[in-house]
């Protein structure tokens, strides 16, 4: 989870809902700030299948990346399903075939990008000229289809500040306006009790929200 139902129970107002409910709530608000960034955050293990791109880097689908254990390279393994699929034949080595990029002081690699090192296998030759000028292209991965295995460890082992943060101010503004058919109140009254909502969300949203977006936008994976 990205919150813990600890800590959002200290936040005030909040110890008159119960567990059951607040448990209820983070849990669509975690994956709600999930589905919006489009990646996870925790820190999990990861076998992914990937289709080489004929480019030297190959961006990995979770990061920050703090290590890559195996990568296998097999025209024929097709996302794990082809015929003795990624033999230890096709493991490459580490520093010499292939390479995390990091940044960070060289504990971690926010971008995730897996570089190809050396100049391939046989299916790419490659040579230097002899004393001459020549041009010779960088070592790539090799295109196919589902072609590379990798696994690898992404994700934060502390959950960002930030957006701890946005998870809670989120899982207070659910529990806040789901009692009341999850819009906004605009008033209540006390005597012989009343209340009256929003018709309808000017644009922008409340600023609850607008908080919430501002701490998640630094982490959202974008999509070209």
């Amino acid at each position: 989870m990205l919150a813990t139902l600890s800590d959002i129970q200290q936040i005030p107002g909040m110890s008159a809902y119960t567990t059951a409910y607040l448990t209820l709530v983070l849990t669509g608000a975690d994956k709600a700030i999930k589905t919006f960034l489009k990646r996870n955050i925790e820190q999990e293990n990861l076998t992914e299948f990937y289709s080489g791109n004929g480019r030297p880097d190959l961006p990995l689908n979770q990061y920050p990346v703090s290590a890559v254990t195996t990568v296998h390279e097999d025209p024929n393994g097709y996302w794990g399903q082809g015929s003795g699929a990624f033999p230890a034949t096709t493991l490459l080595t580490v520093g010499t075939q292939y390479a995390i990029e990091k940044d960070n002081g060289g504990s971690l690699s926010h971008r995730g990008l897996l570089r190809r090192l050396g100049w391939g296998p046989a299916w790419w030759p490659q040579t230097y000229g002899s004393g001459k000028l020549a041009a010779s292209r960088a070592p790539s991965w090799q295109v196919g289809w589902g072609n590379l295995k990798v696994v690898y460890t992404a994700g934060y082992t502390t959950v960002p500040a930030d957006i701890q943060y946005a998870c809670q101010t989120l899982v207070v503004w659910m529990a806040k306006i789901q009692p009341f058919g999850g819009r906004p109140v605009s008033s209540e009254s006390f005597e012989s009790y009343g209340y009256s909502i929003i018709a309808q969300l000017q644009s922008g949203g409340p600023p609850e929200l607008g908080t919430v977006l501002q701490c998640l936008k630094a982490y959202r994976e974008i999509s070209w």
